[in-house]
Formats: C-alpha cells, sequence, structure tokens
C-alpha cells in the first residue's frame, strides 16, 4: 500500500498510530531501529528501510533533497484498517502532529 510522503517529524507519530491499528505495540527500541535505518535512504533510487510493523511490513526511505520529508509503503495491511492508515498519513502530510504530553 503506497502511503505518499509525509514530514520526517511525524514519522514517529504516524508509526505510533499505524501499529495501533495493525494491532502492534510500538515502542522505543522500534524507533531506535526506524531513526538508525531511515539515514542514507533514497525514495528514488533506493535503498529503502525496511522494518516489520506487527503483521504489516513499512519501508520508509527519504525524498532525495529533501531529508524533511519520507515516503511510505506498507504491505500486508489489513484490510479493515487501509483507509484509517491512508488518512492518518494525510493528516501526517498536511499537519505537523506533536504528541501529548
Amino acid at each position: 500500500m503506497q502511503l505518499g510522503w509525509i514530514w520526517t517529524d511525524n514519522l514517529r507519530p504516524f508509526l505510533e498510530l499505524a501499529s495501533t491499528l495493525v494491532g502492534y505495540s510500538f515502542d522505543d527500541s522500534d524507533w531506535t531501529a526506524v531513526s538508525a535505518g531511515v539515514p542514507g535512504t533514497d525514495s528514488e533510487d533506493g535503498p529503502w528501510f525496511d522494518y516489520p510493523i506487527g503483521p504489516s511490513l513499512l519501508h520508509v526511505a527519504l525524498e532525495p533533497g529533501a531529508s524533511e520529508m519520507v515516503q511510505l509503503m506498507l504491505d500486508a495491511v489489513p484490510d479493515r484498517v487501509a483507509d484509517r492508515l491512508q488518512w492518518t498519513s494525510d493528516i501526517m502530510r498536511d499537519y505537523l502532529v506533536r504528541p501529548g504530553h
């Protein structure tokens, strides 16, 4: 499932919400792995960083020349959440999201 691009600053909030939607508990160790894997990626020429999010496989890569944007794809998305994931990525593209404290 192609989700398009979102702001890099919204990557963690997106992954936390997406994980909840697919029934996975995303934690600090997941974020450490993702944040270490994204640098050096390229959405046009590759490589992409792949990471399992519950039953789904996340593919994430930086936009060339625009490190403030990342492209997202998810494989094996449960049908029941596909529309919600698309809606969530749309919000993450249109707004800068800050988790509540």
